[in-house]
């Protein structure tokens, strides 16, 4: 494309190779990943999905997109030093960035159609960061066409907007308040100069009280609106009046408190009598009940690999439920037709369960020496080294049969006539 940028298009690229061409424009904006990101999808820690989610991004966003990509390292440097860590999904980081990064022009509160508001990035509805601008790289994540994908531009304009409408108020002889309508949170960095909506009161009027003054909303779908504020925590107009409670919602109050009490005290006697008749060997009854309720626990992926381990089938679904699976309902019967040894035994697949997955990137990783599974099967003196050698002699075997060879001739005469 840099060689001969009129022959060689996204279109007639995607032509040759027989792709489409939103698959080539994005797979070319992957070139667009920073540094980090690329090193951690070379090094197998992330998916093409992920790393095509990250590319949409502007460079501000990309490396925020990677941490949130591995809950539990909070910098890029430990994402980079851990060997195997697991990302979430492709649609949960999908959901992230619609939700954190990604922002509606709908909402917009500056006109997006004015060129002057910031002459630099020009008017919202011309920006090539629009996903209606670039439909090959947002086809498919974002259907509307009137996203902005730079919250940093975004923010520059509603900082811009404000300071206008701030103007304006002075020049007019006011002395407008900056206030904010969200609330102040546990670990929220507060703006200064800004007053947020737990210190103020929205007032109807400039008159409604003596401390009502001018405001500007500097945030926010309102952000440059112009309102009036009482500050006054002691205000008599504005500040809320408590009148305590009636001596019939005191009463109600106590009798609720009383049942709560006595209802606590029940269930913990009621567990009290329950383990004392609890033998010292467990039965099958008990075996059977703490067997449930670790699978209830064990969360959907581990419940669906022991279910495809048991090679049990599954009931076929249709309509809008279809491909939801009660497992813990499906396990139940199961665990009703089992011995008390046969319970003890899924017990113990349900300890390592979670040691099945394997990762689906190029080369997967083997099986860790410290994993559950691994110490299991040295404490029971379980060959595993002869058991992989087995494997890999089967597929060696599989690869070089007759009608293997036959196959891998095909595939090859077919690839030589293709090329000429």
């Amino acid at each position: 494309m840099q060689h001969d940028p009129s022959l060689y298009t996204v279109e007639t690229i995607a032509a040759k190779v027989g792709r489409s061409a939103s698959f080539i424009y994005q797979r070319l904006k992957m070139a667009e990943l920073i540094p980090s990101v690329q090193k951690a999808f070379y090094e197998g820690k992330l998916m093409a999905g992920h790393a095509i989610e990250i590319a949409r991004l502007q460079s501000a966003d990309q490396d925020r997109a990677l941490r949130e990509c591995f809950p539990g390292h909070n910098t890029t440097n430990a994402i980079l030093k851990e060997k195997d860590p697991r990302p979430i999904s492709v649609r949960d980081l999908r959901d992230w960035v619609q939700r954190e990064v990604h922002l509606s022009l709908a909402n917009a509160p500056f006109d997006v159609n004015d060129a002057g508001l910031v002459p630099t990035a020009g008017p919202c509805s011309a920006c090539p960061k629009r996903s209606g601008a670039n439909p090959l790289l947002f086809a498919d994540s974002i259907p509307r066409k009137d996203v902005c994908t730079d919250r940093e531009c975004f923010s520059r304009k509603v900082s811009v907007l404000v300071q206008i409408r701030v103007k304006q108020a002075e020049d007019a002889g006011e002395k407008p308040v900056r206030v904010s309508d969200s609330y102040p949170f546990y670990g929220h960095k507060a703006q200064a100069g800004v007053t947020y909506r737990s210190d103020y009161h929205e007032a109807k009027a400039a008159d409604d009280c003596p401390t009502t003054t001018a405001a500007i909303m500097v945030e926010g779908k309102q952000a440059g609106r112009k309102l009036f504020v009482c500050t006054n925590a002691k205000c008599q107009t504005h500040a809320p009046h408590s009148v305590g409670l009636t001596p019939q919602e005191k009463a109600e109050r106590k009798k609720q408190a009383e049942t709560l009490r006595i209802q606590q005290e029940y269930r913990r006697r009621l567990l009290e009598d329950v383990l004392k008749r609890v033998p010292e060997q467990l039965a099958r009854h008990e075996l059977g009940l703490v067997a449930l309720r670790y699978f209830e626990q064990l969360g959907h992926d581990n419940q669906h690999r022991i279910f495809k381990f048991f090679r049990w089938e599954l009931p076929k679904t249709n309509g809008s439920y279809a491909g939801y699976v009660d497992y813990p309902k499906l396990a139940s019967a199961k665990l009703e037709a089992m011995t008390a040894g046969a319970i003890g035994k899924f017990l113990i697949l349900c300890a390592l369960a979670s040691d099945l997955y394997c990762p689906t990137y190029v080369g997967g990783a083997a099986l860790a020496k410290d994993s559950h599974l691994a110490r299991q099967a040295a404490h029971y003196k379980v060959n595993g080294e002869r058991i992989l050698r087995e494997l890999k002699e089967m597929n060696a075997r599989k690869s070089t049969s007759p009608q293997n060879r036959k196959l891998q001739t095909s595939v090859k005469s077919k690839a030589s006539d293709k090329k000429r």
